[in-house]
């Protein structure tokens, strides 16, 4: 028993400096974007050939949501220490003040604070 014990022991020590070791690396920085710059990178490189002609931006990076010409609308949602590329009907976006909420049809919605601009998205 006393050598089960000396076992479990050490391997949870072992993933406790594990979990250390990825918090020093900057695995558990959460996504954020930088500037309108970084989130018209980020969409560009979505599948499907997006080219955003508009970009919001939420006031604190946590995600953006673009439009390109023809209508159609990309979501930018955080993901661990990256960020989804996610297509959303304008249908799917609701306004609240300067706040938008984009419900991504998965009983999920991600709320992005654009400021005054709000009310061209919604």
């Amino acid at each position: 028993m006393p050598g089960a014990l000396i076992q479990f022991a050490l391997s949870l020590m072992a993933v406790a400096a594990l979990v250390g070791i990825a918090h020093l690396a900057g695995f558990t920085v959460p996504a954020a974007l930088q500037s309108a710059q970084d989130a018209r990178e980020l969409v560009r490189l979505a599948p499907g050939g997006f080219t955003a002609q508009a970009i919001a931006i939420d006031r604190t990076g946590r995600g953006a949501l673009a439009e390109a010409g023809d209508g159609r609308m990309l979501l930018l949602r955080p993901l661990g220490a990256r960020f989804v590329p996610e297509p959303v009907a304008r249908s799917q976006v609701r306004r609240e003040g300067e706040i938008l909420w984009v419900d991504s049809g998965v009983g999920t919605a991600t709320m992005l604070d654009i400021g005054p601009d709000a009310a061209r998205w919604a």
